[in-house]
C-alpha cells in the first residue's frame, strides 16, 4: 500500500578540486510499504520541504548554490537516507545532523 512518507538525506557533493558540499534535505512523497522486509521502497518524490548546503560547516545561501555552484559539484556520494512516517520525525533526525556537522 502506498502511504505519504518522507525522505532524509544528507549527501556529500565533491567537485574537481577535492571540496565538499554538504546537503541536507527533507522531501514530501509516497513509498510502498513491504511488509515482507519491514521497510519502505520505491520513494516517488512530490516535493521537497527543506534543501539545505554547507561548506566548512558554513551554510550556503539556496540562490548561491542553485545560481551556477552546483554545477561544480557533480559527483556525489549518498551518506544517509532515511524513509520516515512523519515530518516532526524527519526534522528531529534532521537536527540531529545539524548537530554534527
Amino acid at each position: 500500500m502506498k502511504k505519504e512518507v518522507f525522505l532524509l538525506e544528507k549527501i556529500n557533493r565533491y567537485n574537481h578540486n577535492g571540496d565538499t558540499v554538504v546537503e541536507i534535505s527533507i522531501s514530501k512523497g509516497f513509498a510502498l510499504w513491504d511488509e515482507n522486509y519491514e521497510e519502505y521502497q520505491n520513494f516517488e518524490r512530490s516535493d521537497y520541504i527543506s534543501e539545505r548546503f554547507f561548506k566548512d560547516g558554513v551554510e550556503i545561501d539556496s540562490d548561491e548554490w542553485f545560481g551556477g555552484m552546483d554545477e561544480d559539484y557533480e559527483e556525489a556520494d549518498w551518506e544517509e537516507e532515511s524513509i520516515l512516517s512523519s515530518v516532526d520525525e524527519a526534522k528531529k533526525n534532521e537536527q540531529k545532523i545539524l548537530e554534527e556537522l
